[in-house]
């Protein structure tokens, strides 16, 4: 792997890191505010397990795990509820993506690299480079360089590529 590849990839370690912390101190700051909101994710991360459980030993039918996901719907509910009434948006408490297609992974899928990563991808190479956001645009383009004799009685170097 090329080391533009593997500085993108350091890149989005950092974002996710980034954004766990985030997570972590909203979290934090809506529990202080509404403790009764730690209590429901909690009893939700139990009923996640349950459902696991449930998925893994194939003992439970279609009924329990319905049963199952309607009270994490009616949990999750009352954790929206809580948010909004103490301030917040209800999706605060959501995972937190730079970019919502890949969800900072750098991939839609298996094979298809997301248009952040691309992006990452040629900023590294512009930076190998030696070239910058402003170098090779033409506000910087500089006609001096050329030759301002006319050759042949054409016009010269320079005054064609002013035009």
């Amino acid at each position: 792997m090329s080391i533009a590849h593997e500085n993108v990839k350091a890149r989005y370690q950092n974002i996710n890191r980034l954004n766990e912390k985030k997570l972590e101190d909203r979290k934090r700051e809506v529990y202080k505010k509404t403790p009764k909101i730690e209590e429901l994710e909690l009893r939700i991360t139990k009923l996640n397990l349950e459902t696991l459980k449930a998925a893994i030993t194939l003992d439970n039918s279609d009924k329990e795990r319905n049963d199952i996901e309607k009270k994490k719907n009616k949990l999750q509910a009352e954790v929206n509820s809580l948010l909004l009434n103490s301030g917040f948006k209800e999706d605060y408490l959501n995972s937190i993506n730079k970019c919502e297609k890949c969800k900072d992974t750098g991939y839609i899928d298996a094979k298809t690299r997301c248009d952040c990563y691309n992006k990452y991808i040629l900023e590294e190479r512009t930076k190998d480079s030696g070239l910058s956001k402003n170098s090779g645009t033409f506000e910087t383009f500089e006609t001096k360089i050329y030759n301002n004799k006319k050759q042949d009685g054409k016009v010269s170097q320079e005054a064609y590529m002013k035009e």
